[in-house]
């Protein structure tokens, strides 16, 4: 999305066609529609310097075995000379020739907003136990969340997204400790305040 960086585009909508033998699994960040083996996101509105990042959970067929053709096209209007644009980029994956080649070229960055999805996505499901009144359960999740991100320390060390995610999951943790004791205004405050938190980290919103 770099031919994007310096103007502000609406009815944005990012279209991934993904290749013979792949499926997707799961999508984190952005809900999605599908048309056959199309993608589709809408991103709306975006805006100068914007960040978007979209994570793709695929599963791969057993006969599948080629180079791998995703076809990625960005359309939207742009509000500096109101035209419509389209930007069309392919994405080639292709089979290691071995497992140690493998494990030796993992993407960082992909590798980074794997666990901001996973930890972002974790402590979503802890604040929905508080909602449930499970502060016992809600615990336990922000507790295995923090343990998950710090798993992936050297990660972490390197993005300023991921510490961010340590620090609001940290916060949360502490809150946690007197959830019981609160009345329900303050708890109610802090389950907002917390979730526009993780909010605004999974659409990389400051």
């Amino acid at each position: 999305m770099n031919g994007l960086l310096n103007v502000a585009a609406q009815n944005t909508v990012l279209k991934v066609k993904l290749p013979t033998g792949v499926s997707i699994v799961k999508a984190y960040s952005l809900k999605y529609n599908t048309n056959g083996n199309e993608l589709q996101f809408s991103f709306r509105d975006l805006f100068s310097m914007e960040n978007k990042g979209v994570l793709l959970y695929c599963r791969l067929d057993n006969n599948v075995s080629g180079d791998l053709k995703f076809i990625s096209t960005l359309s939207f209007d742009n509000t500096a000379d109101k035209q419509h644009k389209e930007i069309t980029n392919d994405n080639i994956l292709k089979p290691m020739p071995s497992m140690n080649v493998y494990v030796r070229h993992f993407n960082e960055k992909v590798l980074q907003q794997a666990v901001l999805s996973q930890a972002n996505e974790n402590m979503e499901l802890a604040m929905a136990e508080t909602d449930k009144g499970n502060f016992e359960q809600a615990r336990s999740l922000n507790t295995a969340n923090a343990s998950f991100i710090k798993s992936n320390g050297k990660l972490v060390a390197a993005s300023p997204e991921l510490q961010r995610m340590d620090s609001v999951n940290s916060k949360y943790t502490l809150q946690l400790m007197d959830a019981e004791k609160m009345d329900d205004v303050n708890r109610k405050r802090m389950q907002k305040a917390s979730k526009e938190s993780n909010y605004k980290i999974r659409l990389k919103k400051q």
